[in-house]
């Protein structure tokens, strides 16, 4: 850990309040912060008060002597909150904001201060209903984890089903204007949405803006760390690794909208080589935040991946993830039907010759050669062209379509799809917790 502060002798550091409980006209949370001193121990005293955003008045305040020792000590303490307001995820109530305020003082004289916003909430996972009638079945040659079939939501004490969506950045070449972002989660906040993924493919920790933003919107935060694919442990240094978890999860932990910690994307987390790499995570999440749920991966434990369906169910019957994964699934937390991108995306990136040719037509590998851009610069092109072109079919004569009528078809059958999964897989709630 290397860094440049410009201090007095003792600074303060990370201020944390969490929620442990909820009553009928209270809530007892617990406030923590790190003490730096770089000089030798003295009498201090850190004074405290809590500040309602919604109209600046205090509604807490506190002051205690401390005895602040040389190195890193910290101020913690148990609080009382009188007719707290409740932050809610989306759709539930109202997301109201409190600022916990800081002071170091040494014989009257501030040395530092430090404030932090947070919410006041209890969010937990619980285990799924489960029919006598139809018992959840494990596959053969699964593991039993003790989190298996826990991923019914529960936020202030009540269930809700969570929908939402993987958020693997808000910009292909991150460029991240407030503007932007903030259009982008309203938008999601309007749309209906409750969490976000933020998927371990994309082997990035978002910015303090985005993680504001879903205070501000009640958008939940699946938080996983950046490992993706792989079961060994690539170039990462144990050092570098423990040290950027610890930082990320100082500032993770002060949000109300982190709602879950998972160890990353679509690998085995118990093989050799990568296995240290998750301990760290599981290890370091929970040492410095000890509240919030975690899973070694995604998908693992009744979540889903619903994906890569034999051949002929997926054009003809939207209800085939259904009949794959059945009731042995809780929560899907990646599911997709390609569609293409808004012709304003691909206006940026794609000759304007090339948007211009038409047709489109229905053969998939002439457009491949008839839009070489495209091609190039599309993922995955098995689902990208092949299943976007099942459903946009549906909607319009691809033998007479232009670029903009095929990205306009292709979202329409995106649509079809998105809203047969969603009403069949919200109707089982409790039994399924929700999907992104």
């Amino acid at each position: 850990p290397i860094r440049l502060i410009a201090t007095g002798p003792a600074y303060m550091e990370a201020p944390f309040v969490r929620t442990d409980a909820v009553g009928a006209d209270s809530a007892t949370l617990w406030g923590q912060a790190m003490i730096t001193n770089t000089g030798d121990e003295f009498d201090g005293v850190v004074d405290a008060r809590i500040v309602d955003l919604s109209n600046k008045e205090v509604v807490w305040q506190g002051q205690a002597k401390q005895k602040v020792a040389a190195g890193v000590t910290f101020w913690e303490r148990q609080i009382e909150l009188k007719n707290p307001k409740l932050w809610w995820p989306n759709g539930l109530g109202e997301q109201p904001l409190y600022r916990l305020e800081l002071k170091l003082l040494r014989e009257n004289t501030q040395l530092d201060a430090v404030a932090s916003r947070f919410g006041v909430r209890t969010l937990e996972l619980k285990r799924n209903a489960v029919s006598p009638d139809s018992p959840r079945k494990v596959a053969k040659g699964t593991t039993l984890e003790d989190e298996a079939y826990e991923y019914l939501w529960v936020a202030n004490g009540r269930p809700f089903y969570a929908k939402g969506a993987c958020w693997m950045a808000s910009d292909d070449v991150l460029a991240l204007v407030p503007q932007r972002e903030e259009w982008m989660l309203r938008a999601a906040k309007l749309n209906g949405l409750n969490i976000l993924r933020l998927n371990g493919g994309t082997s990035i920790f978002e910015t303090e803006q985005f993680y504001n933003l879903c205070d501000e919107n009640g958008l939940i935060v699946w938080q996983e760390a950046p490992l993706n694919w792989d079961d060994s442990p690539g170039t990462s240094s144990i050092d570098v690794w423990k040290e950027q978890l610890t930082q990320s999860v100082l500032r993770f932990r002060q949000h109300p909208s982190t709602g879950i910690y998972v160890g990353g994307n679509e690998f085995d987390p118990f093989v050799n080589g990568v296995e240290p790499l998750v301990g760290l995570v599981r290890e370091v999440f929970a040492g410095y935040d000890g509240k919030r749920p975690f899973r070694m991966n995604s998908p693992c434990g009744g979540d889903v991946h619903a994906y890569a369906p034999p051949d002929g169910i997926y054009a003809g019957d939207e209800n085939w993830y259904h009949k794959i994964f059945g009731r042995g699934t809780c929560f899907v937390s990646e599911w997709s039907f390609s569609s293409f991108a808004n012709m304003s995306l691909l206006k940026r990136i794609i000759p304007a010759a090339e948007l211009e040719i038409k047709p489109v037509g229905y053969d998939v590998e002439k457009f491949k050669n008839k839009y070489p851009t495209i091609r190039d610069r599309s993922a995955e092109l098995k689902y990208t062209f092949v299943k976007s072109w099942l459903k946009a079919s549906w909607y319009g004569d691809l033998g007479k379509a232009d670029m903009a009528q095929l990205v306009e078809y292709s979202q329409m059958g995106y649509e079809h799809n998105i809203a047969c999964v969603f009403e069949q897989w919200r109707a089982q709630f409790p039994y399924t917790g929700g999907e992104t």
